[in-house]
């Protein structure tokens, strides 16, 4: 029997940074370098994100860019004033994003290792 030979990038285990997105629900005409119109389709591309790494079995891990939103007055050195976090500038959870994060943590280990997704 012939043995099945890998390509060395195949054995690369990856771990995905940096995911985050804006929404057009605040004051703020700040666009971050991924957007929506609403918090809904945001949650929906975070589940997708997510999926996509637990569907790769290269993926050992991914995670959410930043924590809590950027402040309406915008960075110090240029104004950057995104609303990329999981919370607000208020530490107020987005509702629909925590709704997201918990459907894709119920079945993300059995996802991954293919169990019955």
């Amino acid at each position: 029997m012939a043995t099945r030979r890998v390509p060395i990038f195949a054995a690369v285990l990856t771990m995905e940074g940096s995911m985050g997105g804006s929404a057009f629900t605040r004051a703020s005409d700040a666009v971050a370098w991924s957007h929506t119109d609403e918090l809904a389709e945001r949650a929906q591309c975070f589940k997708d994100y997510v999926n996509a790494c637990l569907d790769n079995p290269s993926y050992v891990g991914c995670h959410w860019f930043q924590y809590t939103d950027q402040a309406m007055t915008g960075r110090y050195f240029d104004g950057e004033a995104y609303q990329v976090g999981f919370v607000s500038v208020c530490d107020v959870p987005y509702p629909e994003l925590v709704e997201a994060c918990r459907e894709t943590a119920v079945q993300m280990y059995s996802r991954h290792f293919d169990t019955a997704h």
